[in-house]
């Protein structure tokens, strides 16, 4: 897998990968620093704010802050951050979660283009998956809480609360009908009869 962005007359000066392995940070001499998926070789974000190369870029150990250092005599925080990633079953959608709160839609091959921003966690959202129908996205957070999505109108359809900590990760199963979520105060939770429309 090739990473392309930056000119030809342009050089990486420095990657580093999230602590999931899902992600690369990979910092230029064209000023910017990008996050990449491993999984498909797409940029997900492009970090603008220095004026020189940056030379040196990583994350934190929680993998929810990159910090970046440029030639232009300053460092860089940034706090909002693509903590997890998932496409569609047509691998023509890509869902992000975010540390802002957010979970994204977005539509890949071609440009990358923003579909729909989910809001109402009200805590980093560390997890996403799709329902094979495409229809729907299924968020878990920091909140305790997960909740589904319509891809087609951004809405939340349904919150699913039961935990009494973070929400780390979430799927449906193959035929889209049962929710399993797993959680840091030790529970897993199922959740049966869901429409699949």
């Amino acid at each position: 897998m090739e990473f392309m962005a930056c000119s030809e007359f342009e050089s990486y000066c420095k990657v580093s990968f999230h602590p999931t392995g899902k992600l690369v940070l990979s910092g230029s001499q064209d000023t910017t620093c990008r996050l990449w998926s491993t999984e498909s070789g797409e940029c997900i974000q492009v970090l603008k704010a220095h004026e020189d190369d940056v030379f040196s870029c990583g994350f934190n150990y929680n993998g929810d802050t990159i910090i970046t250092a440029s030639k232009d005599n300053t460092c860089c925080i940034w706090r909002s951050m693509v903590l997890d990633i998932a496409f569609d079953y047509s691998g023509s959608k890509l869902a992000t979660a975010s540390s802002d709160q957010t979970a994204k839609l977005w539509t890949v091959g071609g440009a990358v283009e923003l579909l729909q921003t989910f809001y109402g966690h009200s805590n980093e959202v560390s997890k996403v998956s799709f329902h094979p129908t495409g229809k729907l996205v299924l968020s878990g957070s920091q909140d305790t809480t997960c909740r589904l999505w319509s891809t087609e109108s951004g809405e939340c359809i349904q919150v699913l609360k039961a935990h009494e900590d973070d929400v780390f990760s979430c799927g449906f199963n193959y035929n889209g009908d049962t929710i399993i979520t797993a959680s840091k105060d030790n529970t897993c939770c199922i959740w049966r009869s869901m429409n699949r429309d």
